[in-house]
């Protein structure tokens, strides 16, 4: 695979120059050759930029992404399986939330129905 620019990045993955320098910036993903006519992707960084991108995705943040990078192979999967069960507290917690609100309206709903105009 040969160096890719950040247009083709861009292309291909929708990634734009500014999320490549906050990536870099953060410590996350750095370019493999920084030149005056641009910065280029080797294919491992790409691979690295498509990992980082899957990562945003289940809303880790950049020092999580910096710390999974940075892990052997089986202990990313393990992190990633932390992950998940960490998504799912979250959502049960707000599927209570969303319970209570809706309980708490219903009895709202029924005790302004109580009151005499």
């Amino acid at each position: 695979m040969a160096m890719k620019s950040i247009r083709a990045l861009k292309e291909e993955y929708g990634v734009s120059r500014q999320k490549l320098q906050r990536l870099d910036q953060a410590g996350v993903l750095s370019p493999t050759v920084k030149a005056a006519g641009g910065w280029l992707y080797d294919e491992a960084a790409v691979r690295r930029l498509i990992l980082v991108s899957v990562y945003q995705e289940y809303g880790y943040s950049m020092k999580e992404i910096r710390e999974v990078l940075s892990r052997p192979e089986r202990d990313t999967l393990e992190l990633a399986r932390e992950k998940v069960q960490l998504l799912k507290e979250r959502r049960d917690k707000l599927d209570r939330l969303i319970d209570a609100f809706n309980k708490g309206e219903e009895l709202m709903m029924k005790a302004l129905q109580q009151i005499p105009e």
